[in-house]
């Protein structure tokens, strides 16, 4: 939008972009509360900034 292109939700590199968008939180989701160190990755890679212990 902001370089004033036309917005196609087909191409392949949005879609890609969008299927990455939406397997993070999915890997986050479907990990036992238990397993701390997996679940730190997916969030520190959705995230800006993650503390310690988030």
């Amino acid at each position: 939008m902001h370089s004033q292109q036309v917005y196609d939700p087909t191409d392949e590199s949005i879609m890609a972009e969008q299927e990455l968008c939406m397997e993070r939180p999915y890997a986050y989701n479907h990990t036992r509360p238990s397993e701390h160190a997996k679940r730190a990755q997916p969030l520190k890679e959705m995230l800006a900034e993650c503390g310690a212990g988030c």
